[in-house]
């Protein structure tokens, strides 16, 4: 259900924006979407990179879940 408020044009209506795979643009109303563990876009299955068992955006997320950052501490 969309929440709204009121404005001098009338009722503002928002509603929850569809999430949507950021390579292919497919909608989670038709795919399953993951979550990506490092930079969290949404990503379908066929678009999603399987690695250390789970689903990344990008290979460079999946590399950095496992090396890690590139800083010195």
């Amino acid at each position: 259900m969309a929440r709204g408020r009121e404005s001098r044009l009338g009722p503002v209506l928002y509603s929850p924006g569809a999430m949507e795979c950021v390579a292919c643009k497919v909608s989670d109303q038709d795919v399953r979407l993951h979550k990506c563990p490092i930079c969290f876009k949404w990503v379908c299955e066929n678009c999603a990179i399987r690695s250390y068992g789970r689903a990344f955006c990008m290979r460079k997320c999946a590399d950095q879940f496992f090396w890690g950052d590139d800083e010195d501490e």
